[in-house]
């Protein structure tokens, strides 16, 4: 078993650890606090975001443990993924778990819906 990798790896490093079907946001974080790495997670996915990675950002997004979300942020860089892939249902699916969760929905949110469905 590998050991758990840490939060200070590049952003190309954490790219090639995500590409793998066993990787988690996890394994990179494990010294952190759920919270803490789904926060990490979210600031990952902003980036691969911002560099046109939408799938990149949707595979970290799919390793989290649904149901488990704590962090709206999480979503909403999802539903950007979603929306620049041109997928505005799965980008209102996302939406709507966002809001299943119980999370304060946004302007930020609703915006990135929105966003996401005029592709």
């Amino acid at each position: 078993s590998r050991a758990p990798m840490v939060a200070s790896h590049s952003l190309a490093a954490v790219q090639a650890h995500a590409a793998r079907p066993s990787s988690t946001p996890w394994t990179m974080v494990a010294s952190q606090s759920p919270a803490a790495a789904q926060a990490h997670a979210a600031r990952l996915m902003g980036q691969h975001n911002k560099q046109r990675q939408w799938k990149s950002a949707l595979a970290l997004f799919a390793a989290l443990p649904l149901g488990n979300i704590t962090n709206a942020a999480c979503y909403v860089e999802a539903i950007r993924a979603h929306g620049a892939l041109g997928q505005p249902g799965r980008a209102l699916d996302t939406f709507t778990a966002l809001e299943r969760s119980g999370l304060p929905l946004s302007l930020v949110s609703f915006s990135a819906a929105i966003r996401a469905c005029a592709t």
